[in-house]
């Protein structure tokens, strides 16, 4: 279809920012000294070599031209300014600036932001910076203030799950504070304008709760405000499973839906469409600053100021090249959204909707039958679904785990119920104490709620794309959406039929290969840091058994290893020690998973009593039952029976813990490192001469002495040492290995068994 077709402006934009996002993710000086020699080169014959300067190709020099300046200006800001980290070049250096922003984050440390008037003698030196440190030491500390530190700036670090660097950059950050000292409040100044905006819109959400009740206000708040931690977690959880995450995240949707009843309004009041465009651009600039200008939002209002300009100078508009010079200009007055995921999403499935309202320009001034003019709308609200998924799927590949199946369906449904809701809340806000909105929202409220909970709980709602076959299906269908919108193909019903087939070629293959995943029986092993996890899977159920300290690394490794596994959903997970951690762990996992039983064991004294209150307390919101087992009772599911044989009432790195996991005739054994002390030597022996599968695990690491395996089972056909205080007798290692009992140390990762 060619939609860069004389749109000679959407082509340079196109090079522009192309050349913008590569230069920022290269990481090689050599490259990025090479691409700035060569832009100077470049620039140099644009004005100078005469068979150029003569020649008539003035769109080519535009282009030329345009690249190169935005080389240069990533040059300048990427090399020379935005990482403030790479400048001080690790020295200690003293800094004074304002705090926009403080938060605890843990039940330790606070989170500050600060934004720099001076660091030492660097000129040029206004940045976002951010550090962390100990409650205490931030009590004398507010929004506002004006302090003085030493620290030392380095960079963000994460892990092979988070890209830190990318996180913060893509927020504005531009280093990260370290061995922070000399703390001073220089002076209290007001609060900062984000502040105030923060405070302004706790101040509406507040009232939206007063005037209706709290989780009806708690939903106007997240759609009309992007305050969507009011919502409970579970709430979150159905949105995401039922794939209309982005109906929680403050978008173009949200911002063109009150814009386009904003104008709507004000039409029917007499305005003239002139007038009602001015109108809205002032209110969209107004919404913007409302909402704290989320970079998906600010995309939308640049688009619809755009159009606005056009249609009032003009009194045409073009899309295409509306959502181009929204990017570049966002990019160029922020360069760090260059990195924000959002930004690019949005970005993404607009262009999809846009491709699809090019494809198929309906004939509007036709009368039609209404059921004909329902039809045509239903196939064109699952159409504008599918296109702004295909536009952005090789995003959902890069950042995601996978994508629901319903959403293409049920999007049009909840579309009109949110938009309804969207605009009957705003009115509340302004008419709540006027009219009772609230018997109108609570009953629409619960109606999408029970809608919510229906498509969330469906069976494989959720379909995984962690496998080889799904991404190279998408990298196949990307390319061809690619080419098929910036070629000119003269058959484009043809090349639409192509590009659905291939759309629905990935949904085809990933539910056949998340069933063969799910109905699949087998058994894995994964040990992190703090914790040994071992996860079976029986027709179609699965059960988690988690020893270790339930720490936030904790979660993140248990994440990862069910992510990598295709695992969405839990149907029993059991806690086998109580530690400090449990209640924010179970928050996070329930957050994140579906989970439908949680297995405590009997509390034994007033610590494990208060965790677990406090586990039941938290989970009150979620769909999800509490049970409590004791010592030498099993927990079946289909198939696998688990049974906790030992397990003290210490808590923390001193507990003991020792269980079978039992499926297909086989039997595992778990022992955490101080099974093999004197005191507990026969209980763990008497476990492992009746296992297949053996396991000393890393948990227990106040136990350090060194133990020697001496017996010689039979049975085992398998050692996994995991703890770095055990070890073999030479005899007795060398009588397994006569055995051909395998001997695994310190795995990560290791798949007991697959059927």
């Amino acid at each position: 279809m060619n939609i860069f077709a004389k749109r000679p402006l959407s082509i340079i934009i196109t090079l522009m920012l192309s050349a913008f996002f590569i230069y920022a993710n290269l990481q090689s000086a050599l490259a990025k000294i090479i691409l700035s020699a060569c832009a100077v080169i470049l620039l140099i014959m644009l004005f100078i070599v005469t068979a150029v300067r003569k020649s008539k190709l003035l769109f080519h020099k535009i282009t030329v031209g345009a690249i190169i300046l935005t080389l240069l200006f990533c040059n300048v800001y990427f090399d020379f300014w935005f990482k403030a980290y790479e400048r001080t070049d690790g020295e200690e250096v003293y800094i004074t600036g304002e705090i926009t922003d403080i938060e605890r984050v843990s039940s330790y440390n606070t989170e500050v932001t600060v934004k720099t008037e001076k660091i030492s003698n660097y000129k040029f030196s206004s940045y976002k910076i951010i550090f962390f440190i100990p409650h205490k030491d931030a009590l004398s500390l507010a929004d506002g203030a004006k302090i003085s530190f030493n620290a030392t700036l380095c960079g963000f670090e994460g892990d092979e799950s988070f890209d830190a660097e990318h996180y913060y950059f893509s927020d504005g950050y531009n280093a990260c504070a370290e061995n922070v000292s000399n703390i001073q409040v220089i002076e209290y100044g007001e609060l900062s304008t984000e502040s105030k905006l923060a405070d302004y819109r706790t101040t509406l959400s507040r009232r939206a709760i007063m005037l209706s009740d709290y989780e009806s206000g708690s939903l106007i708040s997240a759609l009309l405000l992007g305050e969507k931690h009011l919502l409970s977690s579970q709430v979150r959880l159905d949105f995401s499973r039922s794939g209309l995450s982005h109906a929680l995240a403050l978008s173009g949707m949200h911002l063109a839906v009150l814009s386009l009843g904003i104008e709507k309004l004000l039409g029917l009041l007499g305005l003239g469409k002139k007038s009602c465009k001015i109108a809205n651009i002032f209110f969209v600039l107004t919404y913007m600053a409302l909402v704290g200008f989320p970079v998906s939002v600010v995309r939308a209002g640049i688009m619809l100021i755009l159009a606005s300009l056009f249609f009032l100078t003009v009194g045409s508009k073009d899309s295409f090249t509306n959502l181009l010079m929204a990017v570049l200009i966002i990019c160029f007055i922020s360069p760090y959204a260059i990195y924000s995921v959002s930004l690019w999403l949005s970005a993404f499935a607009t262009l999809g909707i846009i491709v699809l309202a090019e494809l198929f320009q309906s004939d509007t001034s036709k009368k039609k039958h209404l059921l004909r003019r329902f039809c045509e709308w239903c196939i064109s609200a699952i159409l504008a679904s599918v296109f702004a998924i295909g536009a952005s799927f090789f995003l959902m590949a890069i950042y995601f785990d996978g994508f629901s199946w319903i959403a293409i369906f049920i999007n049009p449904i909840f579309s009109i119920l949110l938009e309804a809701y969207l605009y009957i809340g705003s009115l509340a806000l302004i008419f709540g104490e006027i009219i009772p909105f609230k018997f109108i929202i609570s009953p629409l409220r619960e109606l999408i709620y029970s809608l919510l909970e229906t498509t969330s709980s469906l069976e494989s709602a959720y379909l995984s794309i962690n496998y080889t076959a799904i991404k190279i299906l998408i990298t196949i269908f990307t390319v061809a959406f690619f080419l098929f919108i910036s070629l000119k193909i003269k058959r484009k019903i043809l090349g639409t039929i192509v590009v659905l087939l291939l759309f629905t070629s990935i949904y085809v293959t990933a539910a056949i290969l998340n069933y063969h995943t799910i109905t699949q029986n087998e058994a894995f092993y994964s040990s992190s840091e703090d914790a040994d996890t071992l996860i079976a899977k029986s027709n179609g159920e699965i059960m988690v058994i988690e020893t270790g300290n339930n720490t936030t690394d904790a979660f993140y490794s248990l994440k990862d290893t069910l992510c990598e596994n295709n695992i969405s959903k839990i149907d029993v997970y059991t806690v086998t020690s109580y530690n400090k951690s449990l209640q924010d762990f179970i928050d996070k996992l329930l957050s994140n998973f579906k989970t439908d039983t949680i297995y405590l064991p009997y509390p034994e004294n007033d610590s494990e009593t208060s965790i677990a209150d406090a586990v039941i307390k938290n989970i009150e919101n979620f769909r999800c039952k509490i049970k409590f087992y004791k010592n030498d009772r099993p927990i079946n599911l289909s198939g696998i029976t688990f049974v906790k044989t030992y397990g003290n009432a210490k808590l923390g790195s001193s507990a003991k813990v020792a269980y079978t996991l039992t499926y297909s005739s086989r039997t595992v054994s778990y022992l955490s490192s101080g099974m093999l002390e004197s005191s507990t030597k026969e209980k763990a022996t008497e476990l492992m001469t009746k296992s297949n599968a053996i396991i000393l695990g890393r948990y227990g690491k106040k136990y350090t002495k060194l133990y020697f395996i001496e017996e010689e089972f039979e049975k085992p056909g398998l050692f996994i040492l995991s703890g770095t205080r055990v070890a073999f007798l030479q005899s007795t290692l060398q009588y397994y290995h006569a055995m051909g009992t395998f001997v695994m140390l310190r795995p990560d990762f290791y798949r007991l068994y697959v059927e």
